[in-house]
């Protein structure tokens, strides 16, 4: 169980760092980091609110793998959240494919569908993580 947290967090991360460069060049330059349109949310950027879920489970997990916190409980936030976030992300994606615009730019794809692809890592290793017996403290 520890072994799908520890491996599910360098995701969790991963979202984060790109979430979060995202969310800090939107704020300060009031555009997009990659030049592609912004999708909002209730009149917030997506990246937002992807920053927001994944900075839950940094949280949660950092605080499983340190000891504070329990690591099954890490990991079925981790599964709830993941799936809002493919949700989130793939409504933006459908919305992206019917404007033609989820393919091309500097990334080749969208941030979204690059968020989507994280999101599915997570849920994936959060589901066969939490599905593993925890094995006791040596």
């Amino acid at each position: 169980m520890k072994r799908f947290l520890a491996i599910t967090f360098i995701f969790i991360t991963a979202g984060l760092a790109f979430s979060g460069y995202l969310s800090i060049v939107k704020l300060t330059s009031g555009s997009c980091a990659f030049g592609e349109q912004c999708p909002t949310f209730l009149g917030y950027p997506a990246c937002w609110y992807g920053f927001a879920m994944y900075f839950l489970m940094f949280a949660m997990t950092l605080q499983a793998l340190t000891g504070a916190g329990r690591m099954r409980a890490a990991l079925l936030t981790d599964v709830f959240v993941a799936f809002v976030g493919l949700i989130f992300s793939g409504s933006f994606i459908v919305q992206e494919i019917a404007a033609n615009a989820a393919v091309g730019g500097p990334l080749a794809l969208s941030t979204c569908v690059y968020g989507f692809a994280c999101y599915l890592a997570i849920l994936i290793l959060s589901i066969v993580g939490a599905n593993k017996p925890q094995t006791p403290a040596a």
